[in-house]
């Protein structure tokens, strides 16, 4: 009898330490996912990233606070009310650390512009986060030859 509940315990002691536990990388993405929604999100592995059309536009700055990626356009002599902006991402095939992720910004205007003006986009990164690092790098591509690097940590 005694042998029973000791088989018992002990079965229960392997079973509770052979539970699969999320990561604290795991757990820390979730936490951010919930304290940190921002606009529309990034297109993940676009199907057109290498065929998409898009109007002519100069991109002021690109920034990166958290999960969200800040685009901001300049255009003129118009509200900008009817612009609009996608980020589509292309697959990574760099075997290398942090991993390299390709962004197009694509940007659509059906105003006509005469004036200097300034508008931002932002953009929800989350559904680029890849399991087993906490970094990659993402390299902008835009109109007019914009091309910058930014690290997106989570």
């Amino acid at each position: 009898m005694k042998l029973t509940y000791l088989l018992i315990v002990l079965m229960l002691t392997i079973v509770s330490f052979s539970c699969r536990r999320s990561s604290p990388v795991e757990e820390k993405m979730e936490d951010a996912r919930k304290s940190q929604p921002c606009g529309k999100a990034v297109v993940a592995n676009a199907p057109n990233f290498s065929t998409v059309t898009t109007n002519d536009f100069v991109i002021a700055d690109a920034s990166i606070s958290g999960d969200c990626l800040t685009i901001k356009v300049g255009g003129s002599g118009c509200s900008g009310n009817t612009w609009q902006a996608d980020v589509l991402h292309a697959v990574s095939v760099a075997a290398v650390y942090p991993q390299q992720h390709a962004l197009k910004v694509v940007f659509t205007n059906k105003e006509l512009c005469t004036a200097a003006f300034v508008k931002s986009f932002e953009f929800d990164l989350y559904p680029l986060r890849q399991k087993g690092t906490n970094t990659i790098s993402l390299s902008i591509y835009g109109s007019a030859g914009y091309y910058k690097t930014l690290q997106y940590a989570y």
